[in-house]
C-alpha cells in the first residue's frame, strides 16, 4: 500500500505505479498507477533538463499534489477502518450521508475525498452532536431474504 514514508527515488531510478504504492482503503492500483506515472515522468524530465540524474526533494513534493494527499487521506481511513476499532468507523460511514453519497459516487468523487475533508469533519460533528459517538458493536446485518 501507499506509504508517505516510502522512499521511491535513488539517483538514476524513480518508482511510479504499483510498485510505489497503491490505493490502502480498496486496493485499486491503476489510478494511482497513473498519477504517480505522470508526476514521476514530470519530475524526471525536470532533472534531464537540468542535467542530473537526482530528482530533489521527489517524494517530499509528491505528497503536495492532489494525488499525494488524496492517497495520504486514504491511507489515514484505511487505517480506521481497518484498525482496532472497525466497527465504529463502518458505523461513521453508513450513518454520515456525505460520507455515504461520496463512498457511493464512483471513482471520480471516491479519488477526490481529501478535497472534501472539511465537509466531512463537519459532518461526523454534527453525528457525534446529534447521536454521540458511535459504538464499536459489530453492524447487525439485515435478514437475507429467501
Amino acid at each position: 500500500y501507499y506509504a508517505p514514508s516510502t522512499r521511491a527515488h535513488v539517483p538514476g531510478a524513480i518508482l511510479v505505479g504499483e510498485a510505489w504504492g497503491i490505493d490502502p482503503l480498496l486496493g485499486e492500483g491503476i489510478a494511482p498507477a497513473l498519477e504517480t506515472a505522470a508526476y514521476g515522468a514530470t519530475r524526471l524530465r525536470e532533472a534531464l533538463d537540468g542535467g542530473t540524474r537526482v530528482i530533489r526533494h521527489y517524494e517530499r513534493r509528491f505528497k503536495w499534489t492532489l494525488a499525494g494527499r488524496n492517497l495520504w487521506f486514504q491511507a489515514k481511513l484505511a487505517n480506521l477502518l481497518y484498525g482496532p476499532n472497525p466497527n465504529r468507523w463502518l458505523r461513521v460511514l453508513f450513518e454520515n450521508q456525505t460520507l455515504l453519497r461520496l463512498a457511493s459516487g464512483g471513482t471520480e468523487q471516491y479519488g477526490r475525498l481529501a478535497k472534501t475533508l472539511p465537509r466531512l469533519l463537519l459532518g461526523y460533528a454534527g453525528q457525534v452532536l446529534r447521536k454521540g459517538i458511535p459504538s464499536n458493536r459489530p453492524i447487525a446485518l439485515p435478514a437475507s431474504v429467501d
